[in-house]
């Protein structure tokens, strides 16, 4: 059986919901055979979610080597393509400082202020598009393709793709 076809906008803004909610992620990158996973704070801006890293760590050296990356949030499973976009110092990435200090305060002013704020800093902004959302519900799953503009619900007792 086909899988039924969505209106792709309220899909869309399901997910936009669910996707403002969060506060974590779970981020995993690859490079070649080893792929890892971490937990990490993250920030959307409409499908768009925003992280950041330190040039020193793992995922750093994956994305540089590797874009493609997946997101666990909740019952979402996001596919997509990282880039990085500076030090989170940087005056562009100034909005993402104040957007993370507003979520995030209590982390934000014991751990990352000096950290992120420094203008030698090492963290670098992580920008992840997604190319496709997967909601899971019960029995079904709900599909956006970002780039082709599609949304689709599969059964979940059946075979899908």
């Amino acid at each position: 059986m086909p899988p039924l076809v969505l209106s792709y906008e309220e899909l869309k803004k399901e997910i936009l919901e669910q996707l403002h909610k969060a506060k974590i992620g779970s981020l995993a990158t690859a490079e070649g055979d080893d792929v890892t996973v971490r937990q990490m704070a993250i920030i959307p801006e409409g499908l768009t979610i925003f992280c950041f890293t330190g040039v020193q760590t793992r995922k750093y050296k994956q994305i540089v080597a590797n874009p493609n990356v997946a997101l666990a949030i909740g019952n979402m499973q996001i596919e997509g393509t990282a880039s990085l976009k500076g030090r989170t110092s940087d005056e562009a990435n100034v909005w993402f400082l104040k957007r993370f200090e507003a979520l995030f305060p209590e982390l934000y002013g014991k751990f990352f202020r000096q950290l992120v704020e420094d203008p030698e800093t090492t963290e670098r902004l992580i920008e992840i598009r997604p190319k496709r959302i997967a909601l899971y519900a019960p029995a079904c799953l709900d599909v956006l393709h970002i780039g082709e503009k599609k949304a689709v619900r599969y059964d979940l007792r059946e075979n899908y793709g």
